[in-house]
Parts: structure tokens; sequence; C-alpha cells
């Protein structure tokens, strides 16, 4: 009866530090699998708005009452620090614009959907002689 208290107690002994090791290394787990979550998160809402407030600017300067179409050059010099056209492109079509083509005009011109909505389907986009301006649909 001895040695068979003897291996019982031999037995329990190690399992007590193994128990240990594993609620330390769960512990460990989750709060690296939080801290990482949280970095990823930051980064996320930053990148979120920074995309949101660059909408919004490309939105405002297409609302200016000075013009419907905006060339896609002037544009991307007001809203300058993308790597590349599509980039910009993307952010004016979340904005709401929308791409024309001007008559006897090589350059890419953009307006906002609800500004130039008589326009859709008309390609080129004809030019008003009298006001240098595009005409589309009924005149105002």
């Amino acid at each position: 009866m001895a040695e068979a208290d003897e291996q019982r107690s031999w037995l329990t002994l190690p399992i007590i530090p193994a128990l240990i090791a594993a609620i330390v290394s769960l512990l460990v787990s989750v709060v690296g699998a939080w801290a990482v979550v949280t970095a990823a998160e930051g980064r996320l809402r930053q990148e979120f708005q920074l995309q949101s407030a660059s909408e919004s600017v490309a939105r405002r300067l297409m609302q200016a009452p000075q013009s419907k179409l905006r060339s896609f050059a002037v544009i991307k010099y007001h809203l300058g620090g993308f790597k590349d056209d599509d980039e910009l492109r993307q952010i004016l079509l979340r904005a709401g614009a929308v791409r024309f083509e001007v008559a006897n005009d090589p350059v890419e011109y953009w307006g906002l959907l609800e500004r130039v909505a008589d326009c859709l389907g008309e390609k080129p986009v004809p030019v008003d002689p009298n006001t240098n301006g595009i005409r589309c649909g009924p005149s105002k």
C-alpha cells in the first residue's frame, strides 16, 4: 500500500507545474492576440479616416459652382499624394463622381453624378460654344 501511495504522489507532482505552464501560456497568448487586434484596429481606423477625408475633399471640390466638370489634372493637383492615378480615380468613384469625355478635348473630366446626371449616355459630352462649358440635357 505504501508503494501505491508513493506512486500516486510521483504522478501528481509533475501535473501541477504542467498546469501552471499551460495557464501561463494561455494568458500570454490571449494578451498577445489582444495587442495584435488592437494595433490592427487602430491602423484600419486611421486608414478609413484618411480615405473618408479624401472622398470628402474630392466631393467638395466638385461641388464648386463654377463648373459641373473638373479636369483630372486639376483634381490631381488639389488632391495630391496618391501613388498612381487609378488610386485617385477610385477615391473619385467612392465620392460619387463619374468620368466624361468632352467633345474635341483629349482631357479626362470628372463630375458628381447628381450634378451631371443629364449628361449620362452622351459620348462625348457636347460643349456649349457660348459659355465654353458643357451642354447636357435641357437648357437652363
